[in-house]
């Protein structure tokens, strides 16, 4: 992008503005239909959401209200709280440096 001669101050950027709540419907959504694969299993199963490609073809997660991948868990914990298909589910940050994950069914706790 070539600007004039004196102008120091760009204004715009490339890709334009976006909202985190995009990536975090998109998580919650494939949760739940994860749920609606998965409720014909009648023996404890477990599901563990891998979040890795995600950033690369998903609007960013971080905004005002959300600032780390604990507060991505934490909305994605609320979201499926009355769910009853998974004894248990996992969020898992596969990017690096700074894996991380967190347990966010039943309840919502960083696995350590």
């Amino acid at each position: 992008m070539r600007h004039p001669a004196g102008m120091w101050i760009v204004t715009d950027l490339d890709g334009g503005s976006y909202s985190p709540g995009a990536a975090l419907d998109a998580l919650v959504s494939l949760i739940h239909s994860k749920i609606e694969l998965y409720r014909r299993f009648r023996s404890p199963v477990r599901l563990l959401v891998h979040y890795g490609q995600a950033f690369v073809y998903n609007t960013p997660y971080r905004g005002a209200e959300v600032r780390m991948f604990a507060d991505v868990a934490g909305r994605a914990a609320q979201s499926i709280a009355g769910q009853t298909c998974f004894e248990r589910i996992y969020l898992l940050k596969a990017l690096e440096p700074g894996l991380e994950a967190f347990e966010i069914f039943p309840g919502l706790a960083r696995c350590d």
